[in-house]
């Protein structure tokens, strides 16, 4: 499974993201996460990490960040989280596929 949580509310230090991805991480089956949140005026961030299913590297890469194959990153400006969520989906799937 991979997991998306995206939290609209409130600016989150971005070390609560890379927190939040790690504590999801440890739950059952889960294989991937990624977390949003506001990190800035309108800021929004990723963190991502991986059991080593998917290279979250490539995800974050293909959305302006980095990072390495289990623990990557990105920030993304003036866009809704909803069309970032979509991104995210879209880039994760392109992974998927070319990683088969």
């Amino acid at each position: 499974y991979y997991v998306i949580a995206a939290y609209k509310h409130e600016t989150l230090p971005r070390t609560m993201l890379s927190q939040a991805a790690d504590e999801i991480l440890s739950v059952r089956e889960v294989e991937a996460s990624f977390v949003l949140a506001p990190v800035g005026d309108d800021a929004i961030g990723i963190s991502a990490r991986s059991k080593g299913e998917l290279n979250v590297q490539v995800v974050m890469e293909r959305l302006g960040g980095g990072g390495h194959f289990t623990g990557a990153a990105t920030i993304i400006r003036n866009q809704s989280m909803n069309d970032i969520v979509e991104q995210l989906q879209n880039a994760i799937e392109e992974v998927r596929e070319e990683s088969e």
